[in-house]
């Protein structure tokens, strides 16, 4: 929770497709709702001013969100705005007096199809999901050597057998991505990654199946501590995870 320079009052919650529903169907809020708006992320700058939204809030809302890759919910009350950016792409403009929940079940439709690739060195796993059915899945771990602390020729050829290794488990990732997607892959709105950010880097820029399907890429990298079949069957609360914000004019 922070200020903003507009003297907006802005508060950031992360909440899965279960909460956020919870929280929108409340009757303190739903009740409360004076409009709601829909918005892609090409209409960002268009749409929102058509609300009756205060410019010093409108600003600040434009500003926080930034180049949303798959644009807002707005729910305008009278004393805040909530603002929901979901985790999949809101593709109608839509301005509806009052609380409207139709398109936001849209956005979160139980039959969308998307594929998961958790990966640290070492470990991995693939999945694909349906809402919240895992479809497919594989797992497995590759040996990757951590890192040489010593000096010289001896580190040098450590972190050449390194990397060696590293390309292995991209090149084994990638396989196995290809394999576990390829039935899947008509049906596939998205494609999420978690695990570390470097790691994954490295091999979305190595793997020509995951290159080749770029355009389909979320850009937020999900939480996962370890890659394991585990954590693709409870992957499916993450990958439903908006940022849901809140601005207040402080008076």
């Amino acid at each position: 929770m922070r200020n903003t320079s507009e003297n907006i009052w802005v508060d950031t919650k992360r909440m899965d497709r279960r909460s956020l529903f919870r929280y929108v169907g409340q009757p303190e809020i739903r009740e409360n709702i004076i409009e709601t708006l829909y918005i892609r992320p090409e209409s960002l700058e268009s749409v929102l001013p058509r609300s009756e939204i205060s410019e010093p809030m409108m600003r600040s809302i434009l500003q926080e969100s930034g180049s949303s890759i798959t644009g807002l919910v707005v729910y305008r009350m009278k004393e805040e705005v909530v603002v929901v950016e979901p985790p999949f792409r809101v593709v109608k403009d839509s301005l509806v007096t009052a609380e409207d929940a139709l398109i936001l079940k849209d956005i979160f439709d139980d039959t969308r199809c998307v594929g998961v690739v958790l990966l640290r060195l070492g470990r991995y796993a693939v999945g694909v999901l349906r809402g919240e059915v895992l479809m497919a899945s594989k797992t497995d771990r590759r040996y990757v050597k951590n890192r040489h602390r010593a000096g010289g020729s001896s580190q040098r050829r450590f972190e050449r057998s390194r990397q060696r290794l590293i390309r292995e488990l991209y090149d084994k990732v990638c396989l196995v991505t290809s394999e576990t997607f390829r039935p899947y892959e008509s049906l596939m709105s998205n494609i999420f990654f978690g695990g570390e950010k470097q790691t994954i880097r490295g091999f979305q820029n190595r793997c020509e199946t995951i290159t080749r399907m770029r355009s389909e890429f979320n850009p937020r990298i999900l939480r996962v501590d370890v890659p394991n079949q585990k954590a693709l069957e409870s992957i499916h609360r993450e990958v439903s995870v908006s940022t849901v914000k809140t601005f207040r004019s402080i008076q």
